[in-house]
């Protein structure tokens, strides 16, 4: 009621994370991963450049960040790596930031 959403959000149960990464995502998906990899692009960018997507699908790491393995994973998986910015989130605070960023893009 206080946020206005007309929909509730739908609770899966948990996954393994390669689990996770088998899952088939739609063929016009943006898939983005919050990175400390230095290969990284900015989150601007990735969201400018993208075509419209049906869906956008985020991954938030644990504190430490994900292993050069689960990055290696999530590349085959079609993730790209971006940057939230100048400072080191916290993961809860990246993952809010993440998902209100891309709720305005998506938006328009």
């Amino acid at each position: 009621k206080q946020c206005g959403v007309k929909w509730l959000p739908e609770l899966a149960p948990p996954l393994t994370f390669e689990d996770w990464l088998d899952l088939p995502a739609k063929e016009d998906s943006l898939r983005l991963v919050a990175s400390l990899e230095t290969s990284r692009i900015s989150l601007h960018k990735a969201l400018s450049d993208a075509s419209p997507a049906s869906t956008i699908q985020v991954a938030v790491g644990p504190e430490g960040d994900f292993s050069a393995n689960e990055y290696a994973q999530m590349r085959s998986a079609k993730f790209k790596s971006v940057r939230l910015g100048a400072n080191v989130l916290r993961a809860e605070t990246a993952a809010a930031y993440l998902l209100s960023v891309v709720d305005q893009i998506s938006q328009k």
